[in-house]
């Protein structure tokens, strides 16, 4: 799996795995946010999460493979 990257050294341009202050993580995307003690939120289409500290990409889906 991918290293966490901070939300400080650069954002994500796509949905990522976010990690907050207290460890909690959620799929969404990364984003500034004014209320946030941090400066940074994700939200998803059913979570918004505060104090995003850091990310990382998803990983490849998972494909069956074909014998021949």
């Amino acid at each position: 799996m991918s290293e966490w990257i901070p939300v400080t050294e650069r954002l994500p341009h796509h949905e990522v795995i976010c990690c907050d202050v207290r460890g909690n993580m959620m799929i969404g995307y990364v984003g500034p946010s004014a209320e946030s003690e941090t400066g940074f939120c994700a939200e998803s289409n059913e979570c918004y999460m505060s104090e995003c500290i850091e990310w990382q990409p998803l990983p490849e889906p998972y494909k069956e493979e074909t014998k021949l």
